[in-house]
């Protein structure tokens, strides 16, 4: 139950992401088409994409694609290790993949304190825009892909999961 949970937070940032993503395709073309239709421009496009759709759709997948062991990984020597050893170097990077994201959570964290506590804006034409709530997003998917590290250490470590895969076929 509580994995099934998690499984549907760490799916709802994925669709926040995803959704920021579109919603900064739409910002922008919408831009571009006022500028090149009715020569005006859309108020602050490029601060708010920078500040936060292109932040959100950067960090928020990551838990989820921790929890289904997705993200990126260059195995091409691993994949031809024995079995055993291949196990104990998952483990390894695992530790530490999660000691550096642990960084990115807390100097994330760090900054985002910072930037709350100093009010962060950016001047816009005809106003300021608060950029310090973005600030909380790097911490936030952090933190949540961390939890899905360390609970996917425990089901690696019972043999829950599967094994990695199997060497490439050689040609």
């Amino acid at each position: 139950m509580f994995l099934r949970r998690l499984d549907m937070v760490y799916t709802a940032l994925l669709v926040l992401a995803s959704a920021c993503g579109a919603l900064m395709m739409l910002h922008v073309t919408a831009d571009v088409a006022m500028r090149a239709l009715f020569r005006i421009s859309l108020p602050a496009v490029g601060e708010i994409t920078a500040a936060y759709y292109m932040v959100a759709a950067a960090f928020l997948p990551w838990a989820w694609l921790a929890n289904r062991d997705e993200h990126i990984r260059a195995d091409l020597f691993s994949r031809l290790m024995p079995e055993g050893f291949k196990r104990g170097f998952e483990y390894v990077i695992d530790l530490l993949t999660l000691a550096y994201v642990g960084l990115i959570c807390w100097q994330g964290y760090a900054g985002a304190m910072r930037r709350l506590a100093s009010n962060e804006q950016r001047e816009i034409p005809g106003g300021y825009l608060l950029v310090w709530p973005a600030r909380w997003v790097v911490p936030v998917a952090a933190g949540a892909m961390m939890l899905a590290l360390v609970i996917r250490m425990i089901r690696r470590a019972r043999g829950e999961l599967a094994p990695p895969p199997a060497p490439l076929p050689e040609h």
